[in-house]
């Protein structure tokens, strides 16, 4: 008679040799049944050559093949081979032994791409009611990250022939991996880099930490070229490339089920090229951050411990985002002195043409704090302030600022195009002393465009500060905050085009003329009044005045001057703020006595002068044929626009 424990090991060999001798049939089942939620779940026909298991719990998959139905081809893989944990995963849990990858190829395009986008937004539009729970947790989301690189990554891990390719139009880039290692914590990589201008090689190195919870890694190519990002330069004609790049993180639990992740970047002789950041490529020798990201359940913060460096020079940025009870957005950089001329020495190649080979002695400090109300966008806050200290400027660099006191020649370029020089000097005769313009257009020409220019130092943070709040009400780039300052740096010294780099430059620029006074305010204004443009192939007052109404600048009435200085935004197309037969639109009639009450509120003009101060204008220059040539053609809606919102700039009364 058999005893209950013999029993017992005899049912448990016997499950056990039929779970060897039906095991692969076992799998088999399994993986049909996850293909066919799958394909009804994400539309993809999932295919397989063969599966079986290869030692004891080795799985061995060959031949797989994946395709986003109708017909798109988006991954091919000859072998997939892994050996999972098998007490987690009876307990549902995915934990890899080991992973390896023969052979795989991966291809999507943009409108492969845009389908799936197009579905996923599907899916969320019928799970709005769900919003409030499926709302993201910025310390949930972390913690899920960590998860993934610390706990389900496998012991083991071999990727060898793989390649993503991503395909738009006729551009392509790609990423081949020759071959990709990870063991006892370190890992080892191989890649070649694509796309329809350029191919390298590079390399991944590196060590995740399980028990620590860090990951670190240097990317690299050797010899002296650079590694380039692909696809941006054939799809945006851009570059960006470094010889290094490296960068750790580690994860740590804080209070009350925070996470908070530290981390080190650091790169090495980065060059970044693009038209919007510049006409030349930006070069950093070597920049540096370490930063402290805190992640609560409804906020994100960048800790004011966070340290940037770039080409030696270092700065603590702050900012902090809430999403209740409101979207708040808070920012700032840490107050502290520094040598001047450390901060001109850091300044990257491309950038800060003007202040080339300057030398300066003295300190400088800087301050900067704002905060954005996304669900309030009037209560924006900003504050900013560059004071020095015994600062001086010892020797100019490639411009001498300076220049604008004595005649000069202004080149006047239109989209890096030339057009002309004009001489700035009582040499050119249509050059005007700001004593000889009408005070009506001076006084029209600083309500419009800069009502604090002889009281503040070349910026308006109120400006500044109003023209956020309106950008963010019109969902875009609406209004500006230049000061006349900033805008006579742009034309005399700085080309027109709006670039990233040409706005920094016109700010230090502009800090520097106004607080080491190298210009007075009415010579600033007299170049101003010289050299901007009136009307197309316009420039300077006296041509405007002439252009315009025959007449000598100093004769110019109140209504002439204010509409001078109503079509100063965009002058090229003044013709089109009048309806036929010489009146003014009406939204002009709004503009006149906004500026008129201004100017005055402040004494600039008596009430006898605004007595028949109407809409009604007439050119007797030249502008009129162009006026009667706008009269005669169809009336065309796309640009039947008020040129701007005509509020009187700051600061106001």
């Amino acid at each position: 008679m058999i005893s209950r424990q013999k029993l017992f090991y005899l049912i448990v060999i016997a499950l056990i040799l039929l779970f060897l001798l039906s095991r692969n049939s076992i799998l088999n089942l399994g993986l049909r049944w996850k293909l066919e939620s799958l394909q009804t779940r994400a539309n993809l026909e999932v295919s397989y050559q063969h599966a079986a298991f290869s030692g004891l719990k080795t799985i061995r998959i060959n031949g797989i093949h994946i395709v986003s139905l109708p017909s798109d081809t988006i991954l091919t893989l000859d072998t997939l081979e892994f050996n999972p944990r098998i007490l987690p995963l009876l307990l549902g849990k995915k934990r890899m032994h080991s992973f390896m990858v023969h052979g795989m190829k991966v291809a999507l395009n943009s409108a492969l791409l845009e389908l799936w986008l197009n579905r996923k937004k599907q899916v969320s539009d019928t799970l709005i009611e769900k919003e409030s729970r499926m709302e993201t947790d910025y310390a949930f989301t972390l913690r899920s990250l960590e998860s993934k690189l610390f706990v389900t990554i496998p012991d083991h891990m071999d990727v060898e022939n793989a390649s993503f390719t991503y395909h738009r139009d006729t551009l392509y880039s790609a990423i081949q991996c020759r071959q990709f290692q990870y063991t006892k914590d370190n890992f080892t990589g191989n890649f070649i880099m694509s796309d329809n201008i350029s191919r390298q090689d590079f390399t991944i190195t590196g060590s995740i930490s399980k028990s620590k919870h860090n990951l670190s890694a240097l990317l690299s190519q050797s010899g002296r070229k650079k590694v380039k990002i692909p696809y941006i330069g054939p799809r945006w004609n851009a570059v960006a490339g470094f010889d290094s790049l490296s960068f750790s993180l580690s994860f740590v639990k804080a209070e009350e089920g925070n996470m908070k992740v530290d981390g080190n970047g650091y790169v090495k002789e980065l060059v970044l090229s693009h038209r919007k950041i510049g006409p030349q490529p930006v070069k950093i020798r070597n920049g540096e951050i370490s930063f402290h990201l805190i992640a609560a359940r409804t906020s994100l913060e960048l800790d004011s411990s966070t340290v940037v460096n770039m080409n030696g020079f270092e700065f603590s940025p702050y900012v902090r985002y809430d999403k209740k009870p409101m979207r708040i957005l808070a920012f700032g950089i840490v107050h502290k002195e520094f040598f001047a001329q450390a901060l001109f020495d850091a300044l990257p190649v491309g950038l800060f043409m003007s202040f080339k080979g300057i030398q300066t002695k003295g300190s400088l400090d800087y301050q900067l704090k704002g905060s954005v109300n996304f669900d309030y966008p009037d209560s924006v806050t900003l504050f900013s302030r560059l004071r020095g200290h015994d600062f001086s400027i010892t020797h100019y660099g490639q411009t001498d600022f300076r220049m604008i006191n004595e005649p000069f020649v202004h080149e006047v370029y239109d989209n890096d195009q030339y057009l002309k020089s004009i001489l700035v000097g009582p040499e050119n005769p249509d050059f005007v002393p700001l004593g000889r313009i009408s005070p009506y257009l001076q006084y029209a020409v600083l309500t419009g465009e800069d009502g604090g220019f002889f009281s503040h130092r070349g910026f308006s943070i109120d400006a500044i500060r109003e023209s956020i709040a309106e950008d963010m009400k019109q969902g875009r780039f609406a209004r500006g905050g230049s000061t006349l300052t900033m805008q006579l740096v742009k034309n005399v010294f700085l080309n027109s085009k709006k670039t990233f780099s040409r706005k920094l430059e016109e700010m230090l620029i502009v800090w520097i003329i106004e607080n080491e006074h190298l210009v007075s305010k009415e010579r600033m204004f007299e170049v101003y009044l010289n050299i901007i443009e009136w009307g197309p192939g316009i420039y300077g007052i006296r041509q405007a005045a002439e252009y315009y109404f025959n007449k000598d600048p100093g004769s110019l009435n109140l209504k002439e001057s204010i509409f001078l200085s109503a079509i100063i935004p965009r002058p090229k197309g003044f013709q089109y703020n009048f309806v036929k037969n010489g009146e003014l639109k009406p939204y002009l009639a709004d503009y006149y006595r906004i500026v008129s009450e201004f100017m005055l509120r402040r004494g600039q003009i008596q009430s006898s002068d605004t007595v028949q101060l109407d809409t009604r204008l007439t050119l007797q220059g030249n502008a009129r044929y162009m006026l009667a040539t706008r009269d005669t053609a169809q009336t065309d809606t796309l640009i039947e626009i008020p040129p701007r919102a005509f509020i009187p700039a700051s600061p106001g009364e």
